[in-house]
């Protein structure tokens, strides 16, 4: 809502908004609501959502995704996951599929390791900034 209200007249406000809304029929709320959240949606609404969840790891907590790459380079993924689940562990062995270790292993050696430096976002691909010396950013 766009309006203002003293806390002692937002009851009497809130209820005159509500006939309003009342008048409108209720096809055209729901059509009008479809397009709203549409629009967001065609926005890239969940997608930015995700990344931001994505991005705020990274940022976070770039020297553990580094170690994290390092350890899956040099034992395996399977192994730093049981390393990692060792004291939690309560069934058997679960298989790791080759492609996410992929994406895994792309997505951590193209992280940012120091706040000078930017991940852009073009297309839901992940760029390496640009170097000093000018040339162009290096996308996976």
């Amino acid at each position: 809502m766009s309006e203002v209200h003293p806390a002692t007249d937002l009851s009497a406000a809130t209820e005159a908004e509500a006939r309003r809304l009342a008048t409108i029929p209720a096809n055209q709320l729901a059509l009008n609501k479809l397009l709203i959240n549409h629009a967001y949606e065609n926005m890239g609404l969940r997608t930015i959502q995700m990344l931001d969840t994505f991005f705020d790891g990274l940022a976070r907590h770039p020297e553990q995704a580094v170690r994290w790459i390092e350890e899956i380079t040099e034992n395996g993924l399977s192994e730093l996951i049981a390393d990692r689940d060792r004291p939690w562990k309560t069934t058997g062995n679960h298989p790791v599929d080759d492609s996410e270790l992929r994406i895994l292993h792309q997505i951590l050696s193209h992280a940012p390791t120091h706040r000078s430096q930017v991940c852009e976002v073009r297309s839901a691909s992940c760029c390496m900034p640009s170097t000093a010396s000018g040339s162009s950013a290096s996308c996976f």
